[in-house]
């Protein structure tokens, strides 16, 4: 958006520049007509002369954090590569992070037993979470960003609050770890899955503590769990081969999705809720209908396991992440692979779309890479093995 204009004058070099250096959460960019200025062109280059008039276009900074083996996280700009902050102060491996729906906190998560909530605008420590008697492996904002969802080796998760910090409702199953977390959309209830072999259910509660429904079906262990954007159905996955959609409000089973040969790993909805994307050990991926549960796309051309799979913003493609050591952008409308992402040295377990026209991923070798959706040339690479990258989230 528009914010204002620059009346450029010669001595005003050093300010311009100034003008198009970003914050952690907003870079300010000059535009000469419709042409964008870059803050290393010269005066000359950028054509500018003293009495010209450049507007003054405040812009989201796209921005990129990993969760690092050092005990912190780093912010990126994920447009310029450059290190905006460090979070620092848990005292173990950060193993997961997350945004605030309005981009303005970071939650992380670390072996040191606690959560953390942080500033995204300062970098500075508002909360520290304590009360986990064992590592916390995952961490993620409600819808509001009111409350905070954990769940930790100590076989619990725990609801906090994000203005007193304190924890308002534990959720306990000794059969193992309770890391499949979904907020409703609403922020009312909460849909956990425990990580068991005799696990095959999965149960909603409100975020009082207060338990809700059980969902029953599944002939084993549950994998993943989601809400539609609706709030009005979620998802799960599972070993028996099939996903289910589900009635949130009832707790009945509203379609099987049959057709994956082997465990069903990772789901997303898409942005409008009427499809869902799946995949699979069988090394595929799968696009369903969430109207009538029929499978209306299945991506092949991965050499292992289909990891992951995101959605892109604009609803025409998605991307899946492989154990084959590859991401993959395909074309919803006719299965068709667009941009094959090959440099990663291990398996690829996650990815995210940036506004910028940029593809996240990080993987088992321990890197998080951007590329370019449209060359599928990889642009930046963070971590490695002096800097081990374990988890990734970008701020869309």
């Amino acid at each position: 958006m528009a914010v204002g204009h620059f009346l450029i004058k010669i001595g005003r070099l050093k300010m311009f520049k100034q003008l198009l250096c970003p914050t952690l959460l907003w870079t300010c960019r000059l535009l000469l007509g419709q042409r964008p200025l870059a803050s290393t062109d010269t005066l000359a280059a950028s054509g500018l002369y003293d009495g010209v008039v450049v507007d003054v276009v405040k812009c989201r900074t796209p921005v990129l954090v990993t969760a690092l083996a050092d005990n912190t996280a780093c912010i990126f700009n994920a447009e310029t590569g450059v290190t905006l902050s460090t979070l620092d102060g848990h005292t173990g491996p950060v193993n997961s992070v997350s945004f605030s729906r309005d981009g303005l906190l970071i939650a992380t998560a670390s072996d040191d037993h606690t959560a953390r909530i942080w500033s995204a605008t300062t970098a500075s420590c508002k909360q520290t979470l304590a009360g986990h008697e064992d590592l916390v492996s995952f961490v993620t904002f409600s819808p509001d960003s009111s409350k905070l969802a954990t769940s930790s080796h100590d076989h619990s998760a725990r609801i906090w609050s994000v203005g007193s910090g304190q924890c308002t409702a534990t959720f306990r199953d000794d059969r193992g770890l309770m890391d499949m977390i979904s907020f409703s959309p609403d922020g009312q209830a909460v849909v956990f899955a425990t990580c068991a072999q005799d696990a095959h259910t999965a149960c909603i509660w409100r975020t009082t503590g207060e338990s809700k429904l059980q969902l029953e079906g599944h002939a084993g262990r549950i994998n993943r769990i989601a809400y539609a954007p609706s709030g009005e159905r979620l998802a799960t996955t599972s070993t028996d081969h099939t996903a289910r959609i589900w009635s949130a409000e009832e707790g009945h089973c509203l379609f099987v999705l049959t057709g994956h040969e082997n465990s069903v790993c990772n789901l997303a909805f898409s942005d409008d809720g009427r499809l869902l994307a799946t995949t699979s050990h069988d090394n595929t991926a799968r696009v369903w209908s969430t109207l009538t549960g029929i499978c209306a796309m299945t991506f092949l051309g991965h050499g292992s396991l289909v990891d992951y799979v995101v959605f892109a913003p604009d609803g025409q493609s998605l991307a899946t992440t492989s154990y084959d050591c590859s991401a993959r952008i395909w074309s919803i409308a006719t299965g068709e692979c667009t941009q094959i992402l090959l440099g990663h040295e291990d398996s690829v377990d996650w990815a995210a779309f940036l506004p910028n026209g940029t593809l996240a991923t990080t993987a088992g070798d321990y890197t998080a890479k951007l590329w370019s959706i449209e060359t599928g040339v990889c642009n930046r690479t963070f971590g490695g093995s002096d800097l081990r990258v374990y988890s990734a989230v970008v701020r869309t």
